[in-house]
């Protein structure tokens, strides 16, 4: 019994003595140092372990990777307690080195120090950063290893350094300042605020991936708060600048769906300052009220307006988008987009565009309609005496295929006294040009007559092909028929073949 026990008392001691050797000595340290050199560099040898000293109440431990990142730990450190009091410096020169354990593609530069200090139920970490040139204090409370607690403060970070650390382009400039506060991170629970003040819009990147034509600076101001309950955020977001203010409060984002439900209203107080947006000068303002949901496979914004004495209801599902006026004035509409104020009207239309491809259709039924006093009815009025100007129209059809910056489009108009068609009429709003056959017929008198040129000052060229002579001719002759005195002149006149041919030119003559 007493040899027995001897033997487990002397394993005991080859075993404390053992774990001495390789924990607390020089010659232990270096066992240990290479295992984790091998555990962090399973491929390839990135990060060499420069120091590794572990005593009974201290520990001082140094590793440089192959870009000069140094991660630095050094204090006391009980293995008995299961204590520690570390201060620590981490210096990564390139977030990008750390892709195989860091899952998001970061990049760039960050410095970060501080102190590690408390046992395994209740283990406090507190530090300081200047990630994205801010100035970052946070700390956190570690439960059994498990966040309990984190506070977080960064003030004055450079906006384009956190768009670049996360990978992202430099869509604009700004000294941003976030406060976070979170009590778990499985599931997330907490609160955030995030400001942005004077963010200074990147013209020239903006132009070049969304094809606009910015020049003026545009600045803007950013407030954002979130809270953080149940697997989901409720954020309100408010976004000024001179250009247009948008609120979006009370929005939901499901974390287990991806899936974000953003109430939003958007005003724009002068469309003359989105001419650079638009390459189109407007007039006017605007104000959208709708919803935006996104989820990983799709993207959908529907909105609402009264304007132009009617309203716009749309819905943009990825790149379809969808619009309908109810009961505007083309008037005003002419107004808004600055054309000429040639037409009246109160028009219905839909409109199915894919924003991708920019291409569309556009049909319109228009009612009320009528024509105001320009170069078009002045032409007309020249050419017929008619003044087309007191002609209501209730039936007018528009058909438009739109691709790119050319609508092609097919319009009839028709009245008691009156009727007018165009047939894949060209409209082409980047040269500003037109190009139109218009098929007319005014007191029954037929013609053609052609539009083109600029659209603000077109030029207008009366057609009559023999076609339009003989149906002029054949009506002119009706009208004279209906009076019996005058048709048994004409009769008499019509046996005599020579005169018959005299009267048939003159009358061709006259068209």
């Amino acid at each position: 019994m007493k040899k027995f026990l001897y033997t487990i008392l002397a394993l005991l001691l080859i075993g404390l003595l053992t774990t001495y050797l390789i924990l607390f000595t020089e010659w232990g340290n270096k066992i240990i140092a290479s295992y984790i050199e091998k555990k962090i560099n399973p491929n390839e040898r990135y990060l060499n372990v420069k120091a590794f000293k572990l005593r009974f109440n201290s520990l001082d431990f140094k590793a440089q990777a192959n870009d000069d990142s140094i991660l630095i730990l050094k204090g006391d450190f009980s293995l008995l307690k299961q204590s520690v009091d570390l201060n620590y410096h981490i210096d990564i020169k390139n977030l990008r080195s750390f892709k195989e354990w860091i899952p998001y593609p970061l990049r760039g530069a960050i410095i970060t120090s501080g102190n590690i200090k408390g046992h395994r139920k209740a283990l406090l970490i507190q530090g300081v950063s200047n990630v994205a040139q801010s100035h970052t204090a946070y700390n956190a409370l570690l439960d059994d290893f498990k966040l309990s607690h984190l506070n977080l403060n960064a003030q004055d970070a450079n906006l384009e350094d956190l768009l670049y650390l996360f990978n992202r382009p430099a869509y604009a400039n700004a000294r941003v300042s976030l406060q976070a506060d979170f009590n778990s991170l499985k599931p997330l629970e907490g609160h955030l605020i995030l400001t942005a003040n004077n963010a200074l819009i990147n013209n020239a990147l903006i132009n070049q991936i969304f094809h606009l034509n910015l020049k003026d600076t545009l600045v803007f101001n950013l407030s954002h708060s979130s809270d953080f309950k149940e697997n989901k955020a409720i954020s309100d977001t408010t976004l000024t600048s001179p250009l247009a203010n948008f609120t979006a409060l009370k929005s939901e984002y499901l974390f287990s769906a991806l899936k974000l439900n953003a109430p939003y209203t958007l005003e724009i107080p002068n469309l003359t300052k989105f001419q650079n947006i638009t390459n189109h000068p407007l007039k006017g303002s605007l104000t959208l009220k709708g919803a935006i949901e996104q989820s990983p496979k799709f993207l959908k914004v529907s909105g609402h307006s009264n304007l132009l004495d009617g309203t716009l209801d749309f819905t943009l599902l990825n790149k379809d988008l969808k619009g309908r006026f109810s009961n505007i004035s083309t008037l005003k509409a002419l107004d808004l987009f600055n054309y000429p104020k040639f037409f009246q009207s109160v028009a219905d239309a839909n409109l199915d565009y894919d924003l991708s491809a920019k291409q569309g259709v556009l049909k319109a039924h228009l009612k009320n309609a009528r024509f105001l006093k320009n170069s078009f009815s002045d032409f007309l009025y020249s050419i017929s005496k008619f003044d087309i100007t007191k002609e209501i129209y209730n039936d007018v059809n528009l058909v438009s295929q739109i691709n790119q910056q050319r609508l092609l489009s097919n319009l009839s108009l028709k009245s008691p006294k009156t009727q007018l068609k165009i047939h894949n009429g060209l409209l082409d709003l980047n040269t500003k040009q037109i190009d139109m056959l218009m098929d007319a017929e005014i007191l029954k008198f037929i013609f053609k007559l052609k539009l083109q040129g600029n659209m603000h000052q077109p030029k207008f060229s009366l057609i009559l092909n023999e076609k339009a002579i003989q149906q002029n001719l054949q009506q002119g002759l009706k009208e004279i028929l209906k009076n019996d005195t005058l048709k048994k002149g004409l009769d008499h006149l019509l046996k005599d073949d020579k005169l018959k041919e005299k009267l048939e030119k003159g009358l061709k003559g006259l068209f």
